[in-house]
């Protein structure tokens, strides 16, 4: 007997423009109203997520809602801006949403009151599906992000609240050592959708010829992301240094944010472009700013290795589709259990400039090696299609619905 279609409510902070986020968002609304499913993205009001169109086959199942104001953030939005949640109940009451699907927990946590009266009061079940639980370490020195207290009180006052989707890019494992908090046990790894098809190196394009200064026997090394401290970029520039010294013909590209970026962390930009300038790596570092998919797919194709040292999700799954060998944190890795060390990549200590250039110097020097890591980095990839990643949401939604149905089903004990 076929399943009935649903009709998905997905609140998102972060939606419209080029960030991993939006893209996750997009690809899977869109996959799920493929399946027929109904999709309503409620999201801030901002040029680009009004720039968002639907595919032209999905314009009947998927739309898009503005709430007014600067978003749906901080752990106190609710009481400081709370026509914000005000105008999310009264979408609910329009919509009448099978389920609730909060992307992030700044989404769910600025619409507390939202989330209370959806979960207790119309039984709603309330799903998160979130990655900042795996930022729970930052920033260094402190307990971790208070936003997950919140919604910790939020899921004991709202028995329907079901906190069980969790966005690591593999089988994520959580110890006590690396993740000590109550919601740890409610989380599902479902991970990050990514088009395969869009990136693969059939499709892509070598364009060393068309990026400033760089020549055909220059050795690229790609890092992608906002200029933003959990990103990492200033622990590359500071190994940078040990590799140019090994090898003259290495260029760093800064890919996503820099000078051409408006959003990017300031502070955190200065201390990058001190550094360059302290070690005279001008010459090396060549800042391509703010570009589009099909430019991040080319450029990673050009490269010789993709170093990821921050928190990074989506970046590191778009350089293992292109078959291209990557180094990342050893403490970021533990957390999303996606880059098996010499097998389809290479961890490292980002602390360590020294060990982050050899490890850099490893794959320039080993052609063989960075092919091997690149075709199984392919395979890991795979595990993470739209397709396949949509599957586990759905059969997770379908499982919370069918939970909550028998719950009410069952009779209550007599006091």
């Amino acid at each position: 007997m076929p399943r009935k279609k649903l009709r998905i409510m997905m609140p998102a902070y972060y939606f419209g423009g080029k960030g991993g986020s939006s893209i996750h968002i997009a690809k899977l609304s869109e996959e799920l109203a493929r399946r027929g499913h109904e999709i309503h993205l409620v999201v801030r009001d901002t040029p680009e997520a009004r720039a968002y169109r639907p595919p032209k086959e999905l314009k009947d199942r998927i739309f898009v809602h503005f709430i007014k104001k600067s978003g749906l953030y901080f752990p106190l939005d609710f009481i400081k801006n709370p026509s914000r949640s005000v105008q999310l109940m009264k979408l609910i009451d329009e919509i009448k949403p099978d389920v609730i699907k909060f992307h992030e927990t700044t989404a769910a946590v600025g619409l507390t009151p939202a989330v209370l009266l959806a979960g207790k009061i119309k039984g709603i079940p309330i799903i998160l599906h979130t990655h900042t639980i795996m930022r729970a370490r930052y920033p260094k020195g402190k307990k971790g992000d208070r936003r997950l207290d919140v919604i910790h009180w939020i899921s004991d006052k709202v028995p329907q609240f079901m906190l069980r989707i969790a966005r690591p890019e593999g089988t994520a494992t959580w110890s006590g050592k690396e993740f000590e908090h109550p919601l740890s046990e409610k989380l599902v790894p479902v991970g990050t959708p990514i088009d395969l098809d869009f990136f693969s190196p059939e499709n892509a394009n070598n364009i060393r010829h068309r990026i400033d200064n760089i020549k055909e026997n220059n050795v690229i090394i790609t890092t992608i992301g906002r200029i933003d401290p959990i990103k990492g970029q200033l622990d590359v520039v500071k190994a940078l240094r040990y590799v140019v010294e090994k090898n003259p013909n290495v260029k760093l590209l800064f890919v996503g944010g820099g000078h051409k970026r408006p959003y990017v962390n300031e502070e955190y930009l200065s201390q990058i472009e001190e550094e360059i300038k302290k070690n005279r790596l001008e010459k090396h570092v060549i800042f391509v700013g703010d570009v589009d998919q099909k430019m991040v797919r080319d450029i990673i194709h050009s490269s010789d290795v993709c170093v990821q040292l921050g928190w990074h999700g989506r970046t590191l799954l778009e350089a293992m589709a292109m078959k291209k060998p990557l180094i990342t944190s050893k403490r970021e890795a533990e957390t999303l259990n996606l880059v098996e060390h010499g097998k389809n990549g290479l961890l490292v200590d980002a602390k360590n400039p020294k060990e982050v250039a050899e490890t850099i110097l490893s794959i320039v020097n080993n052609k063989e090696l960075a092919r091997k890591l690149g075709k199984n980095a392919r395979k890991k990839a795979e595990m993470f299609s739209v397709e396949r990643v949509a599957d586990r949401v759905e059969s997770f939604l379908y499982r919370v619905l069918e939970e909550q149905s028998k719950s009410k089903e069952r009779p209550r004990k007599k006091s």
